[in-house]
């Protein structure tokens, strides 16, 4: 099932644009992938996506339960 994405919009001033140009080529890779890189690493180091799981993984018995499935 493909994951439906959302556009993020911010600015920066132009020494930060050009850093971050020469750092995502340097990388062979674009701006948009280098900045989504970024943000999926943040997240990473504040245990966001082991949170997120955590949570699912918690309703899901509650929600097997309410359908009369065993887990």
């Amino acid at each position: 099932m493909p994951q439906k994405t959302k556009l993020l919009w911010t600015s920066v001033p132009q020494h930060v644009r050009e850093i971050v140009e020469k750092l995502a080529a340097s990388q062979g890779i674009t701006i948009a992938e280098y900045l989504r890189k970024l943000v999926i690493e943040d997240l990473d180091k504040r245990s966001f996506f082991t949170a997120m799981l955590k949570n699912k993984a918690a309703q899901r018995p509650a929600a097997l339960s309410q359908r009369g499935e065993r887990t």
